[in-house]
């Protein structure tokens, strides 16, 4: 990563709050630490070529501009748990998905030496993404939510939900 950094890739690292007590592990020749809030993440999302991320729904956004994203799931067990994801990760995240350091060094690398090009796969996701919400007209797509919020089975939800929360209190 350093030589790739003395040819001219450029990195920005913005590191969650739970991380700032790490950060001088990172401050390293030629990355450009930000802290978060510092820059909004509009602007972030304009002035880049690629990013990575874990689990963030801001690679969808960022997906969204066609640009590459890299998801970095290291720690994918503890962090989803036995519940596990209302995605499936392997077929819906748009992005290549790593799961140890030599494969992100890898993943980065090959992106910057192809110009920042999306892998193919992920246009396919990102449509499957979006595709229910450029169906149809945003009114009937909101107006049928509110309908189906009326349901029985939400009825019962939510006096299943009220119950819960009296017995806790």
């Amino acid at each position: 990563l350093q030589k790739a950094i003395a040819d001219g890739l450029s990195v920005t690292m913005i590191l969650h709050p739970n991380m700032r007590a790490f950060i001088h592990y990172f401050d390293l020749p030629g990355i450009n630490l930000l802290d978060q809030g510092e820059v909004d993440v509009q602007t972030l999302m304009r002035t880049h070529e690629a990013m990575v991320t874990d689990y963030s729904s801001v690679g969808i956004d960022f997906a969204l501009q066609r640009r590459p994203v890299i998801y970095y799931q290291f720690d994918r067990e503890r962090f989803i748990g036995p519940a596990g994801s209302h995605l499936d990760l392997d077929e819906d995240l748009p992005g290549r998905i790593v799961r140890r350091e030599p494969e992100l060094l890898d993943a980065v690398l090959s992106s910057w030496r192809g110009g920042f090009q999306p892998e193919p796969f992920v246009s396919e996701r990102m449509d499957r993404l979006v595709e229910p919400v450029r169906s149809g007209s945003y009114s009937q797509q909101v107006h049928d939510a509110i309908a189906s919020a009326r349901s029985w089975r939400i009825f019962f939800w939510r006096l299943r939900d009220s119950a819960r929360g009296r017995l806790a209190s």
